[in-house]
């Protein structure tokens, strides 16, 4: 019978203990509520006076580096395909040289990874002939490579200068702070790769010239020769006209149009709300956090047995520093 009673008694006994430990819990909380109030209200005020602060801050740093993107779209001419040239279009754009003289064209006289129009450690002069070599690495780094200082590459929506291609039709874009400069950069690209590539395809444009002309210099010619010559009559009437300067390889879809985002300072104020909730949420956390470890530093220092433990390893030998202090006490009673 005393076996089945203390076993009855048992689930009572721990629920008591469970009550007694949230009670206890709940004492710590009260007996520290100053602390715990006084934690959360710092945070809180730290949060609002931020709120006011901190996002218009953001803000204007935000629209001091904002980045304009300028785009110029053009299209090839049928030239450039009855010459078989599209492959090697698009490297026409994609040449240090190049892009160094359009920036000159379009007014940069600095050029790097630091503020624009700043000269410092992290740009280059690139009006200085002595410059050259320096400006050329920091345009294919920046331009063509679309690098960071570091050599890890740009995602897509921060790459500096692009060149997508679709089919016949080109897109050029350029990402910069300066719309006018962005703009003639772009128009100095589109000029400066046509020129190149002219002067790329005009040996593939006088080849086919060449050779088509000699078949017409048959006397008799074959069926096969006819055949070639009837064939060969478009490819051989867009060469000449390329070579003469009648036929563009490029054609301008549309003048350099700017895309650019419009910032709000709301956006940025709502944005921080979480942030400022997060952290009155880690202050009051943090309070109790620190009003549990302090009444665990007071128990601990109101237990003689424990400050025992804790002299003993930190290497005090307590009980022989009283009994010299109680003999000394001793001898100068007696």
């Amino acid at each position: 019978m005393n076996q089945n009673e203390n076993q009855n008694l048992q689930p009572d006994r721990y629920v008591e203990g469970d009550e007694i430990n949230l009670i206890d819990l709940f004492v710590v909380i009260l007996k520290y509520r100053l602390l715990i109030v006084g934690v959360v209200l710092f945070a809180l005020v730290v949060a609002t006076l931020s709120y006011y602060y901190y996002p218009q801050q953001q803000f204007q740093k935000a629209l001091k580096n904002q980045k304009i993107e300028a785009n110029l779209s053009f299209a090839y001419t049928p030239v450039v395909s009855l010459l078989e040239m599209q492959k090697q279009s698009k490297q026409s754009f994609l040449q240090a040289p190049l892009l160094l003289k359009a920036l000159q064209q379009a007014g940069y006289t600095n050029f790097g990874y630091g503020d624009e129009g700043v000269l410092d450690t992290n740009t280059v002069d690139i009006t200085d002939p002595e410059n050259r070599s320096t400006a050329l690495f920091l345009v294919r780094r920046k331009l063509i490579e679309n690098k960071d200082t570091d050599g890890n590459e740009y995602e897509s929506e921060e790459k500096v200068f692009d060149v997508n291609q679709s089919g016949n039709e080109v897109e050029l874009l350029f990402r910069n702070m300066n719309e006018e400069r962005a703009s003639a950069f772009l128009n100095a690209v589109f000029t400066l790769s046509l020129e190149s590539f002219v002067e790329k395809v005009k040996p593939q444009a006088e080849s086919v010239v060449s050779s088509y002309e000699r078949l017409l210099a048959i006397e008799d010619p074959n069926q096969g020769v006819q055949s070639a010559i009837e064939t060969g009559k478009e490819r051989y009437d867009a060469a000449k006209q390329l070579l003469s300067g009648e036929e563009d390889i490029f054609i301008k879809m549309s003048e350099p149009y700017i895309f650019e985002s419009r910032l709000s300072l709301a956006e940025f104020r709502s944005s921080f709300k979480i942030k400022a909730v997060v952290l009155v949420l880690a202050a009051f956390f943090l309070a109790i956090f620190l009003a549990f470890l302090l009444n665990a530093i007071h128990n601990v220092r109101s237990d003689e047995e424990s400050m025992e433990k804790i002299r003993a390893a930190l290497g005090k030998d307590t009980k022989n520093s009283n009994y010299s202090t109680g003999g000394g006490q001793a001898g100068m009673r007696s």
